[in-house]
């Protein structure tokens, strides 16, 4: 039987308590628990979100789709990834489930 990978890393810490989400201790738990794999982090503050516009590019399946959704914008880092592609750039976006929340 095979686990999906996702699965098998949630399982490997207990849950975290309310108070101590979104601070360092789920950093600081995961260096010392894998101190050989991690050779580093860093610790981005939260910050105020940023729109852009829907790029003039994207197709028109696509805008009417999200525009179905409510969606009429995007975060920043989604239109400069959307650029990005389009210009050919190998891209990788990691971003948390809410980013730019403060």
């Amino acid at each position: 039987m095979t686990t999906q990978p996702a699965l098998a890393f949630q399982n490997t810490l207990p849950a975290l308590p309310l108070d101590e989400r979104n601070t360092h201790a789920l950093p600081d738990r995961l260096k010392h628990k894998y101190s050989d794999r991690i050779t580093g982090s860093i610790f981005l503050p939260s910050q105020e979100r940023r729109y852009a516009e829907l790029p003039k590019d994207l197709p028109e399946a696509l805008a009417n789709a999200l525009k179905t959704r409510g969606i009429h914008q995007l975060y920043s880092h989604q239109a400069e990834t959307w650029r990005a592609v389009e210009a050919g750039e190998h891209m990788v976006v990691a971003a948390p489930t809410a980013p730019g929340l403060p």
